[in-house]
């Protein structure tokens, strides 16, 4: 089974195969603010992929919509959208209110 290792947290998460980021961090009890509640509308749960890129699935048409608009670089993604297929390591961008 996959591991994910959440960032600013330092948690490690078993993840089922095709889980995405954002299943995995709610189940974990990790912090995500999701205001579209998951159905890639924003970029509230965006993440950056610092290990394990190449582990991920290819972007959504929701995702690649707010992806393009808001110039993301491939390490940046919707955590809502991105489902994993091997182990990654990744650090939340949007961890309070504040922030979103």
């Amino acid at each position: 089974m996959p591991i994910i290792k959440f960032l600013p947290d330092l948690k490690e998460e078993t993840a089922n195969k095709g889980e995405t980021i954002l299943e995995v961090a709610i189940r974990a009890g990790i912090p995500m603010i999701h205001i579209c509640m998951g159905n890639g509308r924003c970029s509230t749960c965006r993440v950056k992929i610092t290990e394990g890129l190449e582990n991920v699935s290819p972007r959504s048409i929701e995702e690649f919509k707010i992806a393009e608009s808001l110039s993301f670089g491939r390490d940046i993604r919707l955590a809502c959208q991105t489902r994993i297929e091997g182990d990654i390591t990744v650090r939340r961008l949007v961890v309070d209110n504040e922030d979103a």
